[in-house]
């Protein structure tokens, strides 16, 4: 009771500073737009986008500390958490118009994600563009059970690693 269970914005900013948790550094963006919305409830979270697009600040500083602007077309997006009666058991689902993924990969260091996810993402520095996404999966709190993934992609390029060829 009086508590926020859903939200929907039509964003249009410049020059916004977002942090997203208190462990990751603040992004520092030139743009932001889109229609941006998330439902909650006693399960889950549902988050979506529409036409949703943004462009960072890039760093002037010079040698290693200088910093890329990184550009995210407009796209849309939907993705959906549940946790089970038990709290272990999760499903979810996710879906995307377009998915750059060098940089989305750029923004990493912005997310709040655990150190598994950020080590393979330095490790495979995946490239390439993903179309017409669509995502489900379930399982326990500590292991996937079943997915399934649809999608089309575009110069799909992987870091080699170990036996695996790049």
């Amino acid at each position: 009771r009086g508590a926020v269970s859903e939200i929907t914005a039509d964003v249009a900013l410049e020059d916004v500073r977002l942090r997203l948790a208190r462990e990751v550094p603040t992004l520092q963006l030139d743009h932001l737009s889109g229609r941006i919305g998330a439902k909650f409830s006693a399960r889950g979270i549902t988050v979506h986008g529409h036409d949703v697009a943004l462009v960072t600040r890039a760093s002037d500083k010079g040698g290693p500390a200088a910093v890329q602007a990184v550009r995210l077309a407009p796209t849309d997006f939907q993705a959906e958490w549940q946790h089970g009666r038990d709290d272990r058991r999760v499903t979810g689902r996710a879906s995307a118009s377009l998915l750059d993924l060098e940089s989305l990969s750029s923004l990493a260091a912005y997310l709040p994600l655990d150190a598994a996810t950020r080590r393979l993402l330095g490790q495979y520095s995946p490239r390439g563009r993903i179309r017409g996404l669509r995502l489900r999966w379930s399982g326990d709190a500590d292991r996937l059970e079943t997915y399934a993934i649809e999608a089309g992609v575009e110069a799909l390029a992987l870091k080699a690693q170990g036996y695996f060829p790049g």
